[in-house]
């Protein structure tokens, strides 16, 4: 899979890690970030009012202010960060539909594995 990331803004605009880093990515506006996840096939974060990208990890994560001070000071190496944004009913709905069908992830599913590794 070429595309690890994709995220969605309030004006419909797309940027994926296939056009750059996670800190080339506009900084605002962010409806939602979809990527994949080997447990139930895709993650799709929104509805926060930041995102940061996880260096350690590698995948977005989301939170509030607080907790986004608090993962740059104490834990993790963030390496880049967005601010979400509200969006008309309509266009939320649309993008949001757009991403759950996103081509470029695998289907969510519910086949996680009983244990984890």
């Amino acid at each position: 899979m070429s595309c690890k990331w994709k995220i969605y803004y309030a004006d419909e605009s797309i940027f994926d890690s296939t056009m750059g880093t996670p800190e080339e990515a506009p900084s605002f506006g962010v409806i939602c970030i979809v990527q994949p996840n080997e447990y139930t096939g895709r993650t799709i974060v929104s509805g926060y009012d930041w995102y940061y990208y996880n260096l350690e990890i590698g995948e977005w994560w989301q939170s509030d202010i607080h907790g986004l001070v608090d993962n740059m000071l104490h834990n993790f190496p963030v390496k880049a960060v967005k601010q979400g944004r509200n969006a008309p009913d309509p266009i939320f709905k649309r993008i949001m539909a757009t991403a759950i069908k996103d081509p470029d992830f695998p289907v969510k599913n519910a086949n996680m594995p009983r244990e984890r590794p």
